[in-house]
């Protein structure tokens, strides 16, 4: 008879918790290590200092969380989310045009960050075979073979006259977000690290909690407002026209509102109540002054820096070692800005479940390729514009000039802010948007003949609803 075979991952981010899901399904025993206290109820903890930020599923996350936790999407409405059409429960606001809202079978959930790491984690917990360990640091690997199999994670309780041990697996999985320490590891281990990509963002921002009023925003789950085709969740080019300040303003749970106001390039959001309620009141569309001039205001100003986007290139080492894996934040960390972060570490966690069923020989390759594939679109949306995305023509791969690299990126940019104007009078075109927003569909969606078609005969209809002036 065998002996029971053994998975370590990590780090209980959202990464995290679903990779030990999909771990569970495949080996007898999985132990999740963090090291923060958990806390037995939604709460604020040190490691995911983004928590009291604004936070959403898209839809394609929506699906990957339901598929792989049946019933989540419920146990979290019962938690006091809010399951939501994106196109119909919120406004949309890009280059300063109300996108129009309509039904469009598009899923998200909106609640704050601990509620949906809480409703995950109980639900994991209840798995046989699963172990969480909490208040626990992993400080290196352990391995055999001259480094070539990694064989456990050295870890260390957090608590005075605790000593390290070994604790041994067949599978460790870093999921410890932007701060791994893998690369380090690996070469304790006599390996090359990963080149790094990077995306500058120098993205500040600002949060405060609201009382949400019956009734409030006319009911819906609130907005997101995108100032400029260069600002937060547009599908334009960073630096390009428009401004670079921009706000998500969501329904949690509590009765509450979320707003997080952002800034790019360096600038900072107001941190004062004069200053929210002016920065408000400059943003297209009435509803986060709404908010902020009316609604008792329940916290502080809290604010977070996230000053570039990293994409850790693992596919691209010729040398790795058997028995890790790097996922999540640890592996590519996106912009908060396009509310990303989540559903990719679910499909990220789908993506390994799919490779698992074919076997666990030569994981690390197979997945480390295959989850390049599943980033590129949200990385190419981080750095804007979709110029990896669109297509054969400037700006695609394919050694295109500098000079027809930069012709390529002010067409696409201009065809986007014309796009954003036609989706204020045509649902369809709205809908597109939100669907490649949404990770749901590939970018191209929006470059084909019949988009195209509606973007010049949507020109005369987006007349009835101008953008906003700022």
């Amino acid at each position: 008879m065998n002996a029971p075979n053994r998975a370590v991952v990590v780090g209980a981010s959202i990464s995290g918790l679903l990779t030990a899901r999909v771990l569970s399904d495949v080996y007898d025993h999985v132990t999740l290590i963090d090291r923060d206290v958990l806390p037995a109820s939604p709460g604020i903890r040190r490691g995911v200092p983004q928590g009291r930020h604004a936070h959403s599923l898209l839809a394609a996350g929506c699906a990957a969380v339901e598929d792989l936790l049946p019933g989540f999407t419920g146990d979290a409405v019962r938690a006091g989310a809010l399951s939501v059409d994106l196109q119909q429960d919120l406004h949309w606001y890009c280059d300063g045009h109300r996108l129009c809202p309509a039904p469009s079978g598009l899923p998200g959930l909106v609640a704050s960050r601990p509620l949906i790491e809480e409703v995950i984690r109980t639900r994991l917990a209840a798995r046989p075979g699963v172990q969480i360990v909490a208040g626990c640091d992993a400080v290196g690997l352990a391995s055999a073979g001259r480094g070539q199999r990694v064989t456990g994670v050295t870890i260390m309780p957090r608590r005075d006259g605790a000593a390290s041990s070994v604790l041994p697996a067949d599978l460790v999985v870093d999921a410890t977000g932007r701060s791994s320490r893998a690369p380090l590891w690996m070469a304790e281990l006599g390996y090359h690290g990963p080149v790094e990509e990077q995306c500058g963002l120098g993205a500040s921002f600002a949060s405060r909690l609201f009382r949400r009023e019956p009734g409030a925003l006319g009911g819906r789950a609130g907005s997101t407002v995108i100032a400029g085709p260069g600002s937060p969740g547009s599908l334009g080019s960073p630096g390009s026209a428009g401004s670079p300040h921009g706000a998500m303003l969501l329904a949690q749970e509590g009765g509450t509102f979320v707003l997080t106001t952002v800034s790019l390039g360096g600038a900072e959001p107001p941190g004062d109540d004069a200053g929210l309620l002016a920065f408000s009141r400059r943003l297209p569309g009435p509803d986060v002054a709404e908010v902020t001039s009316s609604a008792a205001r329940l916290s502080k100003i809290v604010r977070l820096r996230y000053p570039r986007g990293i994409w850790r290139r693992y596919d691209q080492l010729t040398r790795f070692p058997a028995g890790f894996l790097v996922t999540g934040d640890a592996l590519c960390s996106l912009s908060p800005v396009h509310a990303q972060g989540m559903s990719v570490a679910a499909l990220e966690a789908t993506l390994l479940r799919q490779l698992l069923a074919a076997g666990s020989q030569q994981l690390a390759p197979r997945f480390f390729t295959a989850a390049a594939g599943l980033l590129r679109v949200p990385w190419a949306i981080t750095r804007g514009p979709l110029l990896a995305c669109a297509g054969p023509g400037p700006g695609a791969p394919g050694g295109q000039s500098d000079q027809n690299d930069q012709s390529g990126r002010a067409d696409i940019s201009g065809y986007l802010r014309r796009l954003y104007a036609a989706a204020a009078g045509d649902p369809v075109l709205a809908a597109a948007l939100l669907r490649v927003a949404s990770l749901v569909s590939p970018p191209g969606e929006l470059f084909t003949d019949e988009m195209r078609s509606r973007v010049r005969d949507g020109g005369s209809a987006a007349v009835s609803s101008p953008p906003v002036a700022r």
